[in-house]
């Protein structure tokens, strides 16, 4: 199973880790845990390219991604990253919706 926690309310998320496999299929033919790989590193890639000095992160290969933010954003900073969190969420839910047994989904 897939475990993903974002943490904050809902219009202050801080930051998300995941770990885990879904197990939905084989390594290399597995949609559950491609399409939550794709969303959470592409949320990556968005706060990192904006924010270079205030996303702290983490990729293991054996399938753990942790980002949170640090530091003071200015308001429309904040709001811009507070976007992609909830878009973010938004998308897992909606994969969550569709694979359930696979992925255990918290917070946002």
């Amino acid at each position: 199973m897939i475990k993903i926690r974002f943490w904050g309310g809902p219009d202050n998320i801080e930051g998300f880790m995941v770990w885990g496999h879904s197990g939905y299929a084989p390594p290399g033919r597995d949609i559950v845990c491609a399409a939550v790989s794709a969303i959470c590193t592409g949320a990556l890639i968005g706060l990192v390219d904006l924010f270079p000095r205030n996303t702290r992160y983490i990729i293991l290969p054996r399938g753990l991604i942790y980002c949170k933010m640090r530091g003071r954003l200015t308001a429309s900073r904040a709001r811009q990253a507070q976007l992609i969190f909830r878009v973010a969420f938004l998308s897992l839910k909606a994969v969550q919706r569709s694979y359930g047994e696979y992925i255990d989904l918290v917070g946002g």
